[in-house]
């Protein structure tokens, strides 16, 4: 193991590691120290309003999630539902948060987040959110073999993937085409 600051690396040091890495003789990560990161982006950043708040916690947990830092994800998202101050950005909380209980594996936490937006946007005819939730809780019912129920709810997110945007109508089919094929 070794390991050395970015800052410090010469350009030919870069270049060896790039041929090692390329030649299979070296496995190279870059460790990103995440809180600094945040602080200094917290630093640099002016918030001006409650949606941009809640938008900048939800990038920030979604990238813990990317980097595997599930407790993060889910803690930052908390904080973004709980500055959230109108329903329909709480109800997309509620939606993040499925997402990232899912994949810890937490699936009872995850349809107790789902259910909420989903009763939410079926009462105020919100479609274009509904699919994607819907395809949500397909996936934790999936997960947690309860197949029938899952095809279901994949047929419906399917139904109203024409009231969604272009890349989510392409990944509600992509998703429901995988589902009947399995």
């Amino acid at each position: 193991d070794y390991s050395e600051p970015l800052s410090e690396l010469k350009p030919h040091r870069i270049l060896a590691i790039n041929r090692g890495e390329r030649e299979g003789a070296l496995d190279v990560t870059i460790d990103v120290p995440v809180d600094e990161a945040v602080s200094l982006l917290q630093k640099r950043c002016k918030i001006h309003n409650n949606y941009h708040l809640c938008s900048s916690y939800a990038n920030l947990a979604w990238a813990y999630m990317e980097m595997g830092n599930l407790d993060k994800a889910i803690e930052q998202g908390m904080v973004e539902l709980n500055s959230a101050q109108d329903s329909a950005l709480m109800m997309k909380c509620h939606s993040n948060l499925c997402t990232y209980y899912t994949k810890m594996g937490a699936y009872d936490l995850a349809t107790k987040q789902v259910l909420t937006s989903i009763d939410w946007y079926e009462r105020n005819g919100i479609n274009s959110e509904l699919a994607l939730d819907y395809y949500k809780y397909a996936d934790v019912l999936w997960h947690t073999r309860h197949n029938a129920q899952a095809k279901e709810y994949y047929e419906r997110a399917y139904s109203l993937r024409e009231q969604t945007d272009v890349n989510n109508r392409l990944s509600l089919a992509t998703h429901y085409a995988t589902f009947c094929d399995s």
